[in-house]
């Protein structure tokens, strides 16, 4: 479904009631869904321990995802942990590691 903006504001419509209108499927972009690894390096992540994992394909901790002091305070939304809210009911974050959901108190700043 998409929504016609253009044919809402032609209509006159200002009481922000949104009109959707059907798309065909076949006016959509398509988009390669599939993935761009192999199957080796997909058995190697559900493998081997997260640590690793993000030594081999991100950095570990110099990725600035995984390390809080690289990170600026407005980027964290739950501290130690790259977040931010979407919307006032949903917060984007990074995957958290152990350590820090133990040295920042993660779940507990969930709970707040």
């Amino acid at each position: 479904m998409n929504m016609d903006k253009s044919k809402a504001e032609s209509e006159g419509n200002s009481s922000g009631e949104v009109k959707w209108t059907l798309t065909c499927s076949t006016e959509l972009p398509k988009k390669d869904a599939g993935p761009k690894y192999s199957r080796i390096s997909e058995h190697f992540r559900h493998v081997a321990p997260g640590g690793i994992q993000c030594s081999m394909f991100c950095g570990g901790k110099l990725c600035k995802y995984e390390n809080p002091a690289k990170m600026k305070s407005e980027e964290m939304a739950i501290k130690g942990l790259y977040s931010s809210w979407v919307t006032p009911e949903i917060l984007a974050t990074a995957r958290p590691c152990t350590e820090v959901i133990k040295k920042y108190d993660v779940i507990k700043q969930f709970s707040k």
